[in-house]
């Protein structure tokens, strides 16, 4: 039998529960819990949540989530699991595995963190999709399908998933993936891609193969993004089958079909099959392989 409960203060839950509304502090063991609105401190074990919003902090462990947004630190011990995750703060995961994560809200310009402006995740993270709406440090072991990101992206190493679209910022080594789109900001920092269909451009790509990726905001919201100020970005290497550059700076872009378009400056470029070259770009060396 399913129950009901409001809870103001402390209270400790188990067993099969309808809806919980709480102000306080909630223990559920052994819980089987429909739908939860809390605002206070979560600890959770052994237990599934179908619906969860909680303002403040979650400690889980070997819980599992059906649809979660949690506006504070949620902290993972055991194994974690949810089909969507919306973290408005910091994850840290023994061992966390979701269908959809993302990491702030859908309002622009919210305070996530009084301590810091980048939100860092810790621990084994692994998503079919991450999208990263909010400046973000990856420091954590990930196992990322497909990224979106449309704010400031930081990583030490070369991120490898199969797609990858940024609209922003990115500071990142490297990026090695099926399908990349990347926006030309001339801040973001960047030394090599690698890929099979690459593209640098001012032009939104918001082609079919990322209108097919499973999201939490819909593809409208990618649509209507403020692009940044025109600029030209610079890299060292970019390497695929399928290659389209506008606004680039590049020593070396080397692929099967290549299309250096307007603005760009490329030291030497390789191709295979077929070049295509604007009479707006320079290009300094062209090799046919």
């Amino acid at each position: 039998m399913n129950h009901n409960f409001w809870v103001i203060g402390s209270r400790s839950l188990t067993g099969d529960i309808g809806k919980v509304k709480a102000a306080g502090e909630v223990t559920a063991y052994d819980a089987t819990i429909n739908k939860m609105h809390i605002a206070g401190g979560l600890n959770i074990e052994n237990s599934s949540v179908q619906k969860l919003r909680a303002a403040g902090e979650v400690n889980a462990r070997n819980a599992k989530f059906g649809d979660c947004k949690v506006a504070g630190e949620l902290n993972v011990k055991g194994f974690g699991k949810a089909d969507t995750l919306v973290v408005v703060g910091d994850l840290n995961a023994e061992l966390f595995e979701c269908r959809i994560l993302r990491n702030a809200p859908k309002k622009k310009n919210v305070n996530i963190n009084s301590e810091s402006s980048v939100v860092e995740f810790k621990g084994f993270i692994k998503a079919e999709i991450f999208e990263s709406l909010y400046k973000f440090r990856l420091n954590c072991t990930y196992d990322f399908k497909n990224i979106i990101s449309t704010a400031e992206f930081f990583y030490d190493g070369i991120l490898e998933c199969e797609n990858f679209y940024s609209f922003g910022v990115i500071n990142i080594k490297g990026v090695n993936a099926e399908n990349i789109y990347i926006y030309p900001a001339s801040s973001s920092k960047l030394e090599s891609i690698t890929g099979t269909n690459i593209v640098v451009s001012r032009s939104k790509q918001l082609d079919r193969n990322f209108k097919s990726l499973p999201k939490s905001m819909p593809n409208s919201f990618y649509a209507r993004l403020d692009p940044l100020p025109v600029s030209l970005m610079a890299l060292s290497s970019v390497e695929g089958d399928k290659i389209s550059l506008d606004h680039v700076k590049a020593d070396r872009v080397s692929g099967l079909n290549v299309k250096i378009e307007d603005l760009c400056i490329i030291d030497k470029a390789e191709y295979r099959d077929k070049i295509e070259i604007s009479e707006k770009a320079i290009v300094n060396e062209v090799i046919k392989l």
